[in-house]
């Protein structure tokens, strides 16, 4: 039998699925989550406003970008963002 992870407490108004959290840069269509496919709108705030991909709340100082390689060969050179 497998449990479900707690929610953490930023996450606690988010939608879930399946027990789990659905992030706030997936893209919704007709009212469902489209698991896999992010939300080029959010995407942008999430990036230009400091926001958290899984919660939607205003990061602190300290950020971290995770990027698949495939992604930094589809776009330009992986470097520093600043804010």
């Amino acid at each position: 039998m497998t449990t479900t992870p707690p929610v953490p407490l930023r996450c606690a108004g988010r939608p879930l699925s399946g027990g789990l959290v659905v992030p706030w840069i997936t893209f919704e269509h007709n009212g469902h989550a489209v698991f896999g496919a992010v939300d080029p709108r959010k995407r942008y705030l999430a990036l230009t406003q400091r926001l958290c991909q899984i919660c939607g709340q205003r990061l602190g100082d300290r950020i971290y970008l995770l990027v698949r390689p495939q992604d930094a060969r589809a776009g330009s050179r992986p470097r520093r963002w600043k804010p």
